[in-house]
């Protein structure tokens, strides 16, 4: 997938090889779709770019304040996943990244089943930092410091919710991503994983200054730019034509 727009607001938060994945499953990118969960826009901001109708669901006043700011294009709306507020069969694809988790699966599936038209396609993904990168390590200390888990704001456990849902064609695609990042964009993510996962404000304090404790130490209070890695699971299906 070729992104048009180059002056996005803010760098990809996926990899361009999880969207080429929705382009070959078929997802109708420049169609009207839904972004479940959809915080400031992170998981549609390509598609927006691309020419897609998207409109935006969640339950927070303030992040869809920010993402009309981002993304004035879409339509951001207050609402719940599992109780969405637009008609049935009215999108052509539905999206979440990073939040699916968060929900009642089995419900919001149906919710998502019901507001596809027949033939529309599903994409639920999460990512997280990929075993072998340096900075996993820390981030893994400074949970086990707030005493969360150190894959808060990912799927645990797996996903039998989806595999059990009325959608055909179900797929599972893993996909790494290698990047460049600095220090600061690396902790500003990892704050948002942990607000958008629902750990407390003083956790997130605690986490991210820990964090930033960590990579001096690790690193070196000079830390320029350095190479990441994720693991991103990307879900697919479609509701049957």
């Amino acid at each position: 997938m070729t992104v048009e727009n180059e002056a996005l607001a803010r760098p990809l938060s996926y990899s361009t090889s999880l969207y080429d994945a929705l382009v070959e499953f078929g997802l109708a990118i420049r169609g009207k779709i839904l972004d479940a969960g959809c915080g400031e826009g992170d998981a549609s901001a390509p598609l927006i770019d691309n020419g897609a109708a998207v409109t935006g669901i969640d339950t927070q006043a303030e992040v869809l304040d920010r993402a009309r700011q981002l993304h004035p294009t879409a339509t951001w709306r207050l609402g719940d996943v599992i109780a969405l507020p637009v008609e049935a069969a009215s999108f052509d694809a539905y999206l979440c990244g990073q939040g699916f988790h968060l929900f009642d699966r089995t419900k919001a599936l149906a919710e998502a089943f019901r507001v596809l038209k027949p033939g529309g396609s599903i994409a639920i993904w999460w990512k997280h930092a990929l075993s072998g990168s340096p900075v996993r390590p820390l981030c893994d200390e400074a949970a086990r410091e707030i005493d969360i888990h150190p894959l808060a704001g990912t799927l645990v456990g797996g996903f039998r919710e989806f595999y059990a849902s009325p959608f055909v064609d179900q797929t599972l695609r893993v996909l790494q991503w290698r990047l460049v990042t600095t220090r600061a964009a690396f902790v500003a993510e990892e704050r948002a994983r942990l607000e958008h996962a629902g750990v407390a404000e003083e956790q997130v304090r605690r986490y991210v200054a820990t964090l930033e404790r960590l990579f001096k130490e690790q690193f070196g209070p000079d830390i320029g730019s350095f190479q990441h890695a994720y693991m991103q699971y990307l879900y697919l299906a479609r509701k049957k034509k």
